[in-house]
């Protein structure tokens, strides 16, 4: 697991593979090597949607090439809009 960490200092753990569905919070954890990352553009409100969401992504299929929805699954309209 990894311990995302807000601007405010909210502290969201989960699992590290969930976490590495967000490219971004990949790199993070890829580039420093550790099992807490702190994401100092990021609100403690907004990290919880962020992390309610990859956990919720988790239960879908992967994206491929060939599967790349270009609108919004219904489980995600009220986290997204």
């Amino acid at each position: 697991s990894v311990a995302l960490v807000s601007k405010d200092k909210r502290s969201f753990t989960i699992d590290k593979e969930v976490a590495k569905q967000s490219e971004f919070i990949k790199n993070l954890i890829e580039d420093l090597q550790s099992d807490s990352v702190t994401l100092d553009e990021v609100d403690g409100e907004t990290l919880e949607i962020i992390v309610n969401w990859l956990n919720l992504l988790k239960q879908q299929p992967p994206y491929t090439e060939e599967y790349q929805p270009t609108t919004l699954e219904d489980w995600e309209k009220p986290i997204l809009s």
